[in-house]
């Protein structure tokens, strides 16, 4: 989701009085997970993770560094396998 995005979505359902709590992860994350682990990434791929997280969120366990790591692993196995990326269901 881009920034634009969610502002559209805290507009639509919160009033600017209103108190919440979020956590947000970037694409920039996903740039310092690759690096951790070894891998160069292009940002078109860090979208796409960080993306792909977003649309598989649990609610109960929320996003985590492992989560991140998780998902960027499995997108250069199927890569790395199959010559393309595969959505993760």
């Amino acid at each position: 989701m881009q920034v634009k995005e969610l502002k559209r979505r805290l507009r639509t359902l919160y009033k600017p009085n209103d108190h919440i709590a979020a956590h947000l992860w970037c694409s920039e994350d996903v740039f310092q997970v690759a690096g951790e682990i070894g891998e160069t990434i292009t940002k078109k791929t860090a979208n796409e993770i960080i993306d792909d997280v977003d649309r598989h969120i649990d609610s109960e366990l929320g996003i985590t560094w492992i989560t991140i790591k998780c998902v960027l692993q499995n997108y250069l196995r199927d890569k790395k396998a199959n010559g393309k990326r595969k959505e993760i269901k």
